[in-house]
């Protein structure tokens, strides 16, 4: 059993870590989302090997979708927990239909969603960048693509990439916050990003409340 002793510095190195952390972002400033072009071979090995190593098995629920965006029933594609996904997958596979493509709609869907991923996987290697040092970044974001949900997911044409999408966005915003008070501009593309995120994903309304707070609290 630990002592008191030992709890209080695990509480007093945890708490530095928070601010140290803290700091971090805070001072990362609007870099923290800047593209890398070092980035991009990485980010293009990841969505190659990714679509080559996905097996052709999907969740009733992009099965679902996958159905939806080959009827082209408007009705169906406004989903209500997701009102923008749908088309955007629709709109994607109709552009691969117009440019000549005619292997079906389950390339295109998968090529859309593993960019998706990857583009989020790129957001959270600029935070991360930000929060630890040498190549452990790197590390930590690799071992996050590689675990199970967002490897499984980044080839199914359901609501999971969007989701992680618009998450790591919110996670880059919140990160670049200023300690100076937001501009009126901040506050209208986070605003919008929000609202976006939602509109492909309800379940990020969660998020409104949390970035609400830390606006308050930069102003």
């Amino acid at each position: 059993m630990k002592s008191p002793r030992s709890r209080l510095r695990v509480v007093r190195l945890v708490t530095n870590i928070g601010v140290r952390s803290r700091e971090v972002l805070r001072e990362a400033g609007p870099g923290v989302i800047a593209a890398d072009r070092r980035l991009w071979p990485a980010t293009l090995f990841y969505a190659a090997v990714t679509l080559a190593l996905s097996a052709q098995q999907f969740t009733i629920d992009a099965l679902y979708y996958l159905t939806d965006v080959r009827g082209g029933d408007w009705d169906l594609l406004l989903h209500p927990h997701h009102v923008l996904m749908e088309p955007a997958y629709f709109g994607w596979a109709r552009l691969w239909g117009t440019l000549g493509w005619r292997g079906g709609d389950v390339l295109p869907l998968q090529v859309l969603t593993v960019l998706v991923t990857t583009a989020a996987l790129a957001l959270l290697l600029g935070v991360a960048r930000r929060l630890l040092t040498g190549g452990a970044a790197a590390l930590a974001v690799l071992w996050l693509a590689a675990c199970h949900l967002p490897w499984s997911q980044a080839t199914q044409p359901d609501a999971g990439p969007w989701f992680w999408l618009f998450a790591a966005v919110n996670v880059a915003w919140a990160a670049r916050l200023p300690e100076s008070r937001p501009g009126t501009r901040t506050v209208v593309q986070l605003a919008v990003t929000t609202a976006l995120g939602i509109l492909f994903h309800q379940a990020l309304v969660l998020a409104a409340p949390v970035l609400a707070v830390l606006l308050a609290r930069a102003a």
